[in-house]
């Protein structure tokens, strides 16, 4: 666990190492502590909604997931414009 102080406010943020321990992010890291690309991250997005069309499962994220992280999105930059720490969802 890492903590930051920034503008008075503290957060914190958990870093995770990846390696071929953890699928299906392995198939990309050729060792621990590797970071993911961008092209990695797409490649393993797209096989996972392509397995679920096949299995005939919902794909993680939903339309009703997409929609909340979006009002997240505008909310932070609401909270940015407004120069406030406090966003209401």
């Amino acid at each position: 666990m890492v903590d930051t102080i920034s503008r008075g406010f503290r957060s914190s943020e958990r870093r995770q190492r990846t390696d071929t321990d953890h699928p299906p992010f392995g198939a990309f890291v050729p060792a621990p502590g590797h970071q993911l690309g961008f092209g990695d991250l797409k490649t393993i997005e797209a096989a996972e909604l392509l397995a679920a069309i096949r299995d005939g499962v919902q794909a993680y994220p939903s339309m009703q997931d997409a929609l909340g992280f979006e009002r997240v999105i505008h909310a932070i930059a609401d909270s940015a414009r407004q120069e406030c720490a406090r966003i209401t969802l």
